[in-house]
């Protein structure tokens, strides 16, 4: 499982992405609230897609936001990893794309790894598979156990 989050147009979070400790990766998403890139259209992901009306079907092309549209570049990007390494893992593949994302700025608990760098991914010659374990003190409280959780940094990213 590789848990995707979505971007807006500058790279930051879009407001209804996912985001928490366990987000993997981001990618594009859009956001059809806003035009950051003035070019007159919402910042969304074109797609091909039809409208039905009674029994007739357009075809056309649409912007629209979400997750539903950030995945399916992660799962492209997998599919071509995959093709370059057939014999990776699963986990292999997950972590290629985590260690090679493009770090952008922000928590990483709204960003995980970064945004999805496919190329990078793809000439990667050997993925470093690195258990991430978060740091944390179990802090005694009345009756019960408090544990604040930070995450630990990144593994180191590979050169390519």
């Amino acid at each position: 499982v590789i848990a995707v989050g979505a971007t807006q147009y500058d790279e930051t979070r879009a407001p209804y992405s996912n985001y928490g400790p366990s987000l993997d990766i981001v990618s594009p998403g859009g956001n059809t609230s806003l035009d950051q890139n003035g070019d007159g259209y919402a910042d969304g992901v074109l797609q091909q897609t039809f409208t039905k009306t009674g029994r007739i079907i357009t075809w056309a092309y649409y912007f629209f936001q979400g997750t539903s549209m950030a995945a399916p570049h992660v799962a492209g990007a997998a599919a071509l990893i995959k093709q370059a390494h057939p014999t990776w893992s699963v986990n292999q593949i997950k972590y290629a794309l985590r260690n090679t994302a493009i770090d952008i700025a922000g928590d990483i608990r709204k960003k995980g790894h970064g945004r999805i760098d496919v190329l990078k991914a793809v000439l990667l010659d050997s993925p470093i598979i690195t258990l991430i374990q978060p740091f944390f003190t179990l802090v005694p409280s009345k009756d019960k156990l408090v544990l604040p959780l930070a995450l630990s940094p990144f593994a180191p990213r590979p050169t390519v």
